[in-house]
């Protein structure tokens, strides 16, 4: 699977732990670390029980770093097929 396909199917939340709803702390936001086990379970740390913990920051940063490669590389390949029609003036103005 791609780096993006994956990225699609995050969905961040913000959320409050009950202690901070004590305290009046300003909501965190990040994943619900057992929708990131189901999108691939390398997205989420496990207890020796194998239960789900929290989802793996390292994770989510390599699969948002290869998710701008692809589409870095697909920009590339749309300047070229723009290129290839006649409309290369058209990407020197988008730089």
């Amino acid at each position: 699977m791609r780096g993006l396909d994956w990225l699609m199917k995050m969905k961040p939340v913000s959320f409050r732990y009950k202690t901070d709803a004590k305290a009046k702390l300003a909501p965190h936001v990040g994943f619900i670390a057992e929708d990131m086990a189901a999108i691939n379970p390398l997205f989420a740390t496990h207890g020796p029980d194998g239960q789900v913990q929290n989802y793996e920051d390292r994770a989510v940063i390599a699969t948002l770093v290869k998710a701008v490669q692809e589409q870095q590389a697909e920009i590339e390949q749309l300047k070229a097929a723009v290129s290839a029609l006649g409309g290369g003036h058209l990407t020197a103005n988008a730089r």
